[in-house]
Order: structure tokens, then C-alpha cells, then sequence
């Protein structure tokens, strides 16, 4: 059974959050809430010993509690957790992107958003971290840890596909990568694909990434790539 906790310190909010769970999701849950990131993280390491499976947080706890520092937490400790992040503030930090998440919901959180957020947690889940993007090179076939993978250049006939470890050059199509990636792959440039996971900040002309990176953002899609990426965090503005 699916185990889902709610953390939000205002008791309408969460109230409103539970109920949205209750009509959206299909399948069979047990719902815990709490008003803390303290009460969320004891109840995890002494009453479930880590076993849940989505964690809807909010970013402002109050009392100087951080939703995005608890995520961080929550990364390290517990990496199975699927993480949604909801808000009554379209402006957040930019320290959100330094926590792994599945999904961004602004308050009033409609119904439909919910839907999407929940289908996407239990889509990672059921994935894992373990899909590969197999390819072929000089007679070897190469796979790939997708999860990695940070963003794809295209080098004339060659694409150099840069990781957490390094970059690695092999003959093929942007395009035909792209067709083998998942959702939060999405290509910016003629030249260029990005993993969002990796993605920091959006600039007017460029994303820049965790570790400091910048790929650039072709002038005429700007703004298809801009409703791809508020998508992707699960607002369209």
C-alpha cells in the first residue's frame, strides 16, 4: 500500500491538501499529516523506519522552518521518497533546485495539478533512478545511467553526452536521443539537450545548471522551452 506523508503548518492548507489526495488518487494510500518538518522526520526514522513512498511538503513550515531544506533532508536520508513541493508564493527560491524533486504546485492547488503531481511520483517510482539510454558506437553498445546524464551537446556528426562523471563523445542524432529520453529531457538549442533535474535558474538566453554550466537557449524557441520548464515544475504561468 502506498504511504504518503502531507507536512504543512497552516491546518487549512493541509486539510485542503488531503482532500485533493482523496479525489485524485486511484490507488490504496494511508495518509499521514503533520504540521512540522521535526514531527515528519521522527515519525520516519522511529515509527516507519523510512518506508514512504511521496512526501507533499510546503516550503513555508513558519517558526523559520524551510520546506526546501527539509527536501535536502529528506534527498539524503531517505533518497527513495518522491518529494512534491506546494506554495502559496509563484516566487520561490532558488534553492529549490537544490533538491531533488518530482513536482511544483502553487496554492490554490487545483485538482488536475494534483493529479499530474501524483502520477509523476508514482511514474519515478515504479522507474527508479536505474533507466539507461542505450547506444551504439564502433561495434559496442553503450548504457547509460539516464539519471546522470547532465545535458547533450551536438558536435557535427557527434554528440558529447556530459555526466556526473565526465563526457563521453559517440556518433548519432540529437533528435534520436532525444526520442529515447524521458519527460524532463527537452531540447533548448539546435545544438543542445538539457536534463531539468540538473537546472538551476532560467535565464533570458540560458539555463544554468547545479555545478555552474550553461547551455544555451536558441532565441526562437525561448518560449516553448519557458512552458516546458514551468511545466515540468508544475506551474503553468
Amino acid at each position: 500500500m502506498l504511504r504518503i506523508a502531507v507536512c504543512d503548518d497552516d491546518e487549512t492548507s493541509l486539510q485542503a491538501i488531503k482532500k485533493l489526495v482523496a479525489q485524485t488518487l486511484k490507488e490504496e494510500y494511508v495518509l499521514t499529516s503533520f504540521h512540522s518538518g521535526l514531527d515528519l522526520m521522527l515519525y520516519l526514522s522511529e515509527q516507519v523506519k523510512g518506508q514512504l513512498d511521496i512526501a507533499i511538503l510546503d516550503i513555508d513550515l513558519g517558526e523559520g522552518q524551510n520546506g526546501i531544506e527539509l527536501a535536502k533532508r529528506l534527498n539524503r536520508d531517505y533518497p527513495r521518497i518522491k518529494i512534491i513541493f506546494c506554495t502559496g508564493f509563484i516566487e520561490f527560491s532558488q534553492d529549490v533546485y537544490d533538491s531533488e524533486a518530482v513536482y511544483f504546485l502553487v496554492k490554490p492547488i487545483k485538482a488536475e495539478k494534483m493529479q499530474n503531481a501524483l502520477s509523476r511520483a508514482l511514474l519515478s517510482l515504479n522507474t527508479g533512478k536505474k533507466e539507461t539510454l542505450q547506444l551504439k558506437t564502433e561495434g559496442n553498445i553503450l548504457n547509460l545511467n539516464v539519471a546522470e546524464i547532465r545535458y547533450i551537446e551536438s558536435l557535427r556528426r557527434q554528440i558529447s553526452i556530459v555526466g556526473e562523471e565526465g563526457a563521453l563523445t559517440c556518433y548519432a542524432k540529437l533528435s534520436e536521443v532525444l526520442a529515447k529520453l524521458p519527460f524532463n529531457f527537452i531540447r533548448c538549442h539546435k545544438s543542445y539537450i538539457v536534463n531539468l533535474n540538473f537546472v538551476q535558474a532560467l535565464g533570458r538566453d540560458e539555463f544554468v545548471l547545479s555545478r555552474g554550466e550553461r547551455v544555451p537557449i536558441s532565441r526562437a524557441q525561448y518560449e516553448e522551452v519557458k512552458r516546458a520548464f514551468l511545466s515540468y515544475l508544475g506551474d503553468r504561468l
